[in-house]
């Protein structure tokens, strides 16, 4: 979520002399899925108010990535990789016995998130390279800027993969599952950060959909598809131009 409690605005912004559209998986995935209120939050500038599950959302995803930052202070100071598992799983199962397991969201949610964090990191044992990074890339040519912040992508050390990984905080399995020219807007968002990575010359090896506060310890691996991606984006980028002409919006005036 970016501008505090609100979605961006759709915006154009000169670059080097030439004007540029910016894009996000938010906007692409709002105009896939409902383009009524994609005009009313991108070109009408409705305000959305904050939501309790935006608060929510949050809060979980503070917990995690100051952990992720802790991680990654043990990564440095561990001699070998045997030290780190041992240090992570047993820093990890401290703060998990200190949770207070009590009535109401909160409490049950930090103790769901440190049990799968737990699951997660026995299964895929991993140190983080970025955590809540923002990535630009810009087509010139076709004028878009693509931006994108994934909550994290960590270096596998088993086998040295990298893994984009992106939290929900609820259960993946309750969106709308429609399809676009073959891929689920379950995996929309990953495959999207996962293309805008290659694009800027990191390869990313798998995707992972990770529900932290599910009743059960899961994840979703996503395989990449960046080799029909790309046409996808600009498929739906092409037909978000076309929406502003027909809707009267210049893009220049954005």
């Amino acid at each position: 979520m970016e501008n505090g409690c609100f979605l961006p605005s759709l915006k154009t912004e000169d670059f080097m002399g030439v004007s540029m559209i910016r894009i996000d998986k938010s906007k692409l995935l709002l105009f896939l899925s409902d383009k009524r209120e994609f005009k009313k939050i991108y070109l009408d500038k409705v305000k959305i108010p904050p939501s309790p599950y935006m608060s929510r959302g949050s809060f979980i995803h503070k917990i995690v990535e100051d952990e992720l930052v802790k991680l990654g202070v043990l990564w440095e100071i561990a001699k070998d990789k045997e030290e780190y598992v041992s240090s992570v799983l047993n820093y990890l199962a401290k703060q998990y016995s200190t949770q207070k397991v009590g009535k109401g969201w909160t409490n049950s949610a930090i103790t769901k998130t440190y049990s799968f964090l737990i699951s997660f990191f026995n299964k895929y044992p991993f140190y983080p390279l970025k955590v809540e990074s923002k990535f630009e890339w810009t087509d010139e040519k076709n004028k878009i800027t693509f931006v994108g912040k994934p909550d994290a992508i960590f270096h596998l050390i088993n086998d040295g993969r990298l893994m984009l990984v992106d939290w929900k905080v609820s259960n993946y399995r309750r969106r709308v599952r429609k399809v676009v020219n073959g891929v689920n807007l379950n995996s929309f968002e990953v495959n999207y950060y996962i293309w805008l990575m290659e694009k800027l010359g990191r390869k990313v090896d798998v995707g992972a959909i990770i529900p932290l506060t599910s009743s059960k310890p899961r994840f979703l691996l996503i395989t990449p598809q960046t080799d029909v991606f790309e046409g996808i984006v600009y498929k739906i980028v092409g037909e978000i131009r076309e929406f502003l002409k027909v809707n009267g919006f210049e893009e220049e005036n954005l």
